[in-house]
């Protein structure tokens, strides 16, 4: 581990210290007895930590350039194809910021989601252009199968989409997921990249932890799961706390296949209360580090402070170890299976 990661994970830790001594001076011990140890913890807010910093840090280019700089034909009809695949993904970001806002989440990073209005010649330039991963991700969703039909919710309806037909496109999905994994000699730039692609991926469209909880599922013969459960784990959570809400997506994208056991069922429930209180109290707390949490000395939050004085090295070094594609498992279908996953979908994510 390089200096300057080890450095961040300090400061992370003596937040966490923190937190704990104000919250109650017994929780540091629950927490790393809980869910995830707090040096696991420490991981996920640095892979927090290098998503921010990649957005703040990173250019914004028009399409026309995108499109240049992967070798793709810069045409009309190709920027009319990336224009309603942009316009596509901005309807339904504006619906989930007042799906969202309607139901009393209380977070100014809900607004971010709305389209900005274009007013001026500079709004228009701003709204026109975009960085390297949004493009990354419109191209994705514009030329991955079941990301539009999870989108659309046509993949939970048996009716829309065969079961040979969801196998394809799962298979199809992993294969390209398989094209993004870290292997040696690819540059940092690249490594980081590839890392915050899938990470973002599996955050939006919670596909691996959709099978890992069927799978799971299917051999404990439970039929159905709370939708708390599914909020805890992949949803976006409002935490009430004496010093007022604490809202974040859960997005634990490397380790939360391994909750499924912790929390959906199969231990006692004395073991699941207490996992599923360690799980809230670590969501809080990193609403609490990624949104308030400053240095001493500057005054600068946390985040910001990565950002600055980082390096896309250092995010290279840090998640050529961390590995955020480990937790993907090699897929074996069953009728079954298929039949959960379309449930939870169903039951798991907002219907517009």
């Amino acid at each position: 581990m390089n200096s300057n990661i080890f450095n961040v994970k300090q400061e992370v830790l003596m937040a966490v210290v923190q937190y704990c001594a104000n919250c109650n001076p017994e929780l540091a011990k629950m927490l790393d007895n809980g869910i995830m140890p707090i040096r696991v913890f420490i991981d996920e807010v640095v892979m927090e930590f290098i998503r921010y910093a990649y957005d703040v840090n990173g250019d914004k280019f028009s399409i026309r350039k995108h499109l240049n700089d992967n070798g793709m034909k810069d045409n009309d009809s190709q920027k009319a194809a990336y224009g309603r695949i942009k316009k596509y993904s901005q309807k339904y970001r504006d619906y989930e910021a007042d799906y969202m806002i309607e139901r009393g989440f209380d977070d100014p990073l809900l607004q971010q989601l709305r389209a900005k209005p274009m007013n001026t010649i500079d709004d228009k330039k701003e709204g026109y252009e975009i960085n390297t991963m949004q493009f990354f991700e419109l191209t994705t969703l514009r030329d991955v199968r079941i990301l539009k039909s999870f989108v659309e919710h046509r993949l939970e309806d048996v009716g829309k989409v065969k079961n040979e037909v969801f196998i394809e496109m799962f298979d199809e999905y992993d294969e390209f997921i398989d094209s993004l994994r870290i292997t040696d000699e690819l540059s940092n730039e690249k490594v980081v990249f590839n890392s915050i692609a899938y990470w973002v991926l599996e955050w939006k469209y919670p596909l691996e932890l959709f099978y890992s909880l069927a799978k799971y599922m299917e051999e404990n013969k439970i039929d159905v799961i709370g939708k708390d459960i599914g909020c805890r784990m992949a949803g976006y959570c409002s935490l009430y706390r004496p010093d007022g809400v604490a809202s974040t997506h859960s997005r634990f994208i490397k380790i939360r296949n391994g909750f499924v056991s912790k929390i959906v069922g199969g231990a006692s429930q004395d073991e699941i209360d207490f996992d599923t209180f360690t799980l809230d109290e670590y969501l809080a707390m990193k609403a609490r580090l990624m949104k308030n949490y400053c240095d001493v000395n500057t005054g600068e939050s946390l985040r910001d402070q990565f950002a600055k004085e980082t390096t896309i090295d250092d995010w290279a070094d840090f998640l050529r170890e961390y590995d955020v594609f480990s937790s993907i498992e090699k897929k074996e279908w069953t009728n079954e299976r298929i039949r959960i996953i379309r449930g939870l979908i169903k039951q798991l994510t907002i219907k517009y």
